[in-house]
């Protein structure tokens, strides 16, 4: 019933209908119509909260907040049945008495009992009736429908939060605010849905909140590592496992039970860490004691990852095993050296977390699917209170799951489908920034989830808790499109992203800017290589590619755009010409010009910190500083380091590897004893390879899945030396191999590079040839072993004459 009340009665009359909560829906509403919830800047609606509804209160202050940054008018605010004066237009706000009186179905519930179905209770309404706006939803349990409805709300009145904070917003200034004719009922397609920030970058205790405040406003769930009570699954956090066995409380007087290393010694002391502390799981004596610690940390939810729902149990991170003669014949002896460069012990572990989930059947037990418990396990089954995190630390992150040229994306969702049909109750652990080592340039995340969000839903899985990190200057709106997904498989990716650019940066500049992201999201795809490393894409994100893609920078620029999206089209801007650094570094190194490279990672770093001082989310501020080499910071140093070698501060430069050398595979492991190394030796067959990159970014791919070549191979060139050297110190040094190499000059062996894990990017060779080497020809023949999918020198390299200070980093 609609009540169109003149005069001085009105208020009157509303007063005592809104305090009785006698308006009576049940007979019915009128056709809706849109209504105008402020008019010509003065408001028209009173916003009506339910009573006693925490999350109807954040939703009602969210509405008022945003319709006033909208209109400048402030909607009152009003607790259901409170007197209300002066308003046509009520937005009803959470389980209130007046949405059931309209036979309005809020949904409610949650049921904590362990099954298959469970959390999926979510879901919210948004449905107009008459002069009465409905807005809410389930905040039962984990669930915060109510405050999803009130956003969703907002989205319909054109707010949109694209990236945290003030800047990342973007809320239509207009002077009449009117709501559509609504009928909307909403479930999430996946129950768990974050990203959550890791921090390894730096982020302030205040952007965690705010980015805690985006997250519910995206659609994310408030699942998150430190979620507490609202945390579905209990998080398996590395190092969990040793919390119920305090090396400080155990160590010393049960020494057996906490691993043994490979060298036979068991090294738990009472001062070391139970974050890296990992436990000999066949002993029987230590898991009984564990158990019984467990079961206190239930009774008085004290220390660990306890929660009410249950506890999660994971290993240290890293390649945490016991090597005691039990656990080895207790292993299955499963190896996949392409994933981790140790023995799986999926079984062990999952035969641990079975005994402590039998002990608590009306708890969850969470175990991590990562690292060395990545594989699906054989021959174990889990209990129906088991759950499970799976981090997929070594999949590809340049091609979507249904690329049928990736292997490591293919067999990453068959071993997902075999972890669902352990248990329904699997969630998603992966990474975005997806390139764990990379200089921030451009991912692909967008593309890549919009395709597989709905193959993750007809998998089965339960959600994601993804890894992310203050990068956006690299992941872009990935996080926003992700949360979108996450809700609604079937959401137009297309249709967002048109949304983002043309609202944010405007209808002219927003195309312009949106085909310099589409272009380094396709380039991304061309690659044959399957990593997660940027540093392995120089061939595709190559300085050529970038002044390809600098046409739309300038386009946009000369586009019509307001101040505010003017501003904002400086923030790109500056990721252009960051990536467009990059790029021309890595030609730099390719030329050997190291003081190009430096300048260029200098200016990278300058770039950054103007971004940092923008949001502490575009790039935080350790980015900048981290020394390690892989990172441009500890680039610059390197390079800096490159160029003093070769332009007379503490070395001279002899002679350039060659950019292209002869080179051939050793399938069969037979160049030691062919001596292929010799001088004398005939390599007219061979073929040829650049030394700049790894030999997987030249070769095409072994088989249609995008196997490349693992095992040996040569390269053999030959330097001239100049007469000047005579007699002076000669280093050999190349910008890389991968993982393993042996180094023989005219014949003579020289040295080994033990084995480097390649994703670091520490896989240099430093060598003192001044025996070997003298004027004239000289025949260098490098051998090299890879065991991982990707191989070969990289980054070419130099001989060099070193000052007395300087020497060669590599033992021979």
């Amino acid at each position: 019933m609609v009540f169109r009340i003149p005069g001085k009665e009105k208020v009157m009359i509303m007063r005592f209908f809104l305090a009785v909560a006698t308006v009576c829906f049940a007979a019915g509403y009128s056709v809706a119509e849109p209504l105008d919830i402020v008019s010509d800047g003065v408001g028209q609606a009173t916003i009506v909260v339910a009573q006693n509804d925490e999350d109807a209160t954040t939703g009602a202050a969210e509405i008022q907040t945003f319709v006033e940054k909208m209109s400048g008018a402030k909607l009152p605010i009003a607790s259901e049945g409170e007197a209300v004066a002066g308003s046509d237009i009520m937005i009803y706000v959470g389980h209130t008495k007046a949405a059931k009186e309209a036979g309005i179905d809020i949904p409610a519930g949650f049921d904590s009992t362990m099954r298959p179905e469970m959390y999926e209770e979510e879901g919210y309404v948004l449905k107009t009736r008459g002069k009465a706006i409905f807005v809410g939803g389930n905040g039962d349990g984990p669930y915060h429908g109510t405050q999803f409805s009130a956003y969703a709300l907002l989205e319909k009145l054109g707010c949109r939060w694209y990236f945290p904070g003030d800047w990342g917003e973007v809320i239509p200034e207009k002077k009449t605010v009117t709501v559509p004719e609504l009928d909307i009922e909403s479930q999430p397609d996946f129950a768990m849905r974050n990203i959550w920030i890791d921090g390894r970058w730096l982020i302030s205790s205040e952007n965690r909140q705010i980015h805690q405040q985006w997250c519910m406003r995206i659609g994310f769930s408030k699942h998150s590592l430190g979620a507490g009570a609202e945390t579905m699954y209990p998080t398996p956090g590395d190092g969990s496992l040793a919390q119920w066995l305090q090396p400080r409380d155990y160590a010393e007087k049960h020494p057996e039970w906490y691993a043994m290393n490979e060298a036979g010694d068991r090294t738990a002391t009472p001062e070391s860490n139970s974050s890296f502390t990992m436990l000999c799981l066949s002993n029987e004596e230590m898991a009984a004691e564990y158990i019984r610690n467990v079961g206190k940390s239930f009774e008085t939810s004290k220390p660990g990852t306890v929660a009410d729902l249950g506890v999660g149990i994971s290993p240290p991170d890293g390649v945490p095993y016991c090597y005691c003669e039990k656990c080895k014949v207790a292993s299955a002896n499963f190896s996949y050296p392409r994933y981790v460069h140790k023995t799986m012990q999926t079984e062990e572990v999952c035969r641990f977390v079975n005994k402590v989930a039998a002990a608590f059947p009306h708890k969850q037990v969470g175990v991590a699917a990562y690292s060395l418990r990545d594989i699906a396990p054989q021959g174990v089954k889990l209990l129906p209170n088991v759950s499970v995190m799976q981090a997929p630390i070594s999949c590809c992150v340049i091609h979507p799951n249904n690329d049928p040229t990736c292997w490591r994306r293919q067999e990453f969702i068959k071993n997902l489908k075999r972890w669902v049909k352990l248990t329904p109750h699997v969630w998603l652990y992966d990474y975005t920034q997806g390139m764990l080592v990379s200089q921030f340039e451009p991912e692909r995340d967008v593309a890549n989830f919009a395709i597989n969000a709905p193959i993750y839903k007809e998998i089965g899985i339960k959600g994601f808790g993804r890894q992310g990190s203050n990068a956006m200057m690299a992941t872009w709106i990935s996080y926003y499109t992700s949360a979108k997904l996450m809700w609604d498989v079937n959401a137009d990716i297309d249709e967002l992203k048109k949304d983002f650019y043309g609202t944010f940066f405007g209808p002219e500049a927003g195309p312009h800017v949106q085909a310099w992201w589409d272009a380094c999201e396709a380039k991304q795809l061309e690659a044959t290589l399957h990593v997660h490393e940027s540093w392995l894409l120089t061939h595709l994100y190559t300085a050529e590619f970038t002044r390809s893609i600098r046409k739309h920078v300038d386009l946009a620029r000369q586009a019509k755009m307001t101040d505010r999206q003017r501003e904002r089209f400086g923030i790109f801007e500056l990721i252009a010409e960051h990536f467009e650094k990059s790029t021309q570094t890595d030609e730099a190194v390719k030329n050997l010009d190291y003081e190009k490279a430096a300048a260029c990672t200098k200016r990278m770093l300058e770039l950054r910190t103007k971004l940092h001082e923008i949001s502490e989310f575009l790039i935080g501020k350790s980015a900048q500083t981290q020394q390690w080499e892989m990172f441009t910071a500890g680039r610059n140093r390197k390079y800096e380091k490159l160029a003093a070698r070769v332009n007379g501060d503490s070395g001279k430069l002899v002679v350039p590897l060659p950019l292209e050398t002869k080179f051939k595979r050793d399938r069969f492991n037979v160049g030691i004893t062919s001596e292929w190394y010799g001088n004398d030796f005939g390599d007219s067959d061979w073929g040829s390879k650049s030394t700049y990159l790894t030999w997987d970014a030249q070769d095409e791919p072994e088989d249609a899945v995008g196997h490349d070549y693992d095992g040996y191979g040569w390269y053999r060139f030959t330097v001239d030396i100049p007469d000047e050297f005579e007699g002076k110190a000669i280093s050999f040094y190349s910008g890389g191999a991968i993982n393993e190499a042996w180094v023989w000059v005219n014949g003579e062996y020289v040295g080994h590079r033990k084995h480097v894990i390649w994703w670091l990017g520490q896989n240099e060779i430093d060598f003192d040839v001044s025996e070997f080497a003298r004027p004239g020809k000289n025949t260098i023949a490098i051998r090299i072993w890879n065991d991982t999918e990707i191989g070969g020198m990289f980054n070419r390299g130099f001989l060099w004459s070193p000052d007395q200070d300087e020497t060669a980093t590599d033992a021979k």
